[in-house]
């Protein structure tokens, strides 16, 4: 979803167990970021399970940047500026 401003878009990515091995989530992250800089978004962000290591280490190698969130303990922020 692209925030009103365009400043920020907030992504979900979800792959099966079975695909994951295929590279699919780093297409489809790529693909849209790609699409978000062309349309001038600044940047990306989501949020993560902090026991979701395997998505947290996907965020890292994507750029992504990791924050805690004060509101819930269980999950963390993941932003990446795309200017």
């Amino acid at each position: 979803m692209i925030d009103p401003d365009r400043a920020n878009c907030e992504f979900a990515i979800v792959v099966a167990d079975a695909w994951q091995a295929a590279r699919i989530g780093t297409r489809l992250m790529n693909a849209l970021i790609s699409h978000l800089k062309e349309k001038g978004i600044k940047q990306i962000s989501g949020t993560v399970l902090k026991s979701n290591q395997a998505m947290l280490r996907f965020g890292k190698q994507m750029g992504f940047t990791e924050n805690s969130n004060p509101d819930d303990t269980s999950v963390l922020s993941i932003t990446k500026h795309l200017d």
